[in-house]
């Protein structure tokens, strides 16, 4: 989905809801429930791509 994709705030928010999709997470007493984990998933997601564009972008500077 990212591979080639010019980098937008819409293919980022369709990365982290494809993420959110695909997942399987199970509950866990330590790491959090079912759905708190696919609630976090896409703004995890979406903090990590943001941040990986930030820097590429810093980097060809």
């Amino acid at each position: 989905m990212l591979k080639g994709a010019e980098v937008t705030k819409e293919i980022i928010e369709k990365a982290a809801q494809a993420a959110k999709a695909q997942a399987n997470p199970r509950s866990s007493a330590v790491r959090g429930s079912r759905e708190y984990r696919l609630d976090v998933l896409p703004v995890l997601v979406r903090r990590a791509l943001e941040t990986a564009v930030a820097q590429a972008r810093n980097n060809c500077k």
